[in-house]
């Protein structure tokens, strides 16, 4: 069974396997941190172009808080992703599996965000089905995104894997 990341037949270290599987979550951290911090500029400009007043620290923690609920699913989607990648012959099976996995993540991420926001300050009399009211689809479509770049790697992944394994033979 091949490494993560590494074409079925080409030998690898496990370290140097760890430490690059290391890398690319370190590497995601960041960029996931900065698509939140981009967030909260967003906020901020639109804000300042109101003319409305800005707590940039509540508008960053606030968003970093809203991201990194996110994030906490996008294992199980690399996982999902990994594991029963969608293709052709398992159309039937997986495309409903990763449909559930998408809602379950959507619904857990609106879940985590209520006691999310009472911690940070910003919480409210809102339930559970009033954030699915007023964020659901949102939030569905950024996890559909998100589940949509994945499988792009993927596919790109399996492809290399494919073209190393046909140039060694």
């Amino acid at each position: 069974r091949a490494r993560c990341g590494a074409p079925t037949g080409v030998h690898t270290s496990g370290v140097s396997t760890r430490r690059s599987t290391a890398i690319w979550w370190a590497a995601g951290f960041a960029i996931w941190t900065g698509l939140a911090l981009l967030s909260a500029l967003q906020m901020v400009i639109g804000l300042t172009h109101r003319g409305r007043p800005v707590d940039v620290s509540q508008i960053v923690t606030t968003s970093l808080a809203d991201w990194y609920a996110c994030g906490v699913f996008i294992p199980l989607l690399v996982v999902i992703t990994r594991r029963w990648p969608l293709d052709r012959r398992h159309l039937g099976t997986r495309v409903p599996l990763h449909a559930l996995v998408l809602i379950g993540s959507t619904l857990g991420k609106l879940a985590i965000d209520i006691p999310l926001q009472d911690v940070i300050g910003r919480g409210g009399e809102l339930t559970l089905a009033d954030r699915i009211a007023m964020g659901g689809i949102m939030e569905m479509i950024a996890f559909a995104c998100v589940a949509a770049a994945l499988h792009a790697m993927e596919f790109y992944r399996r492809y290399r894997e494919r073209e190393t394994h046909a140039l060694h033979l």
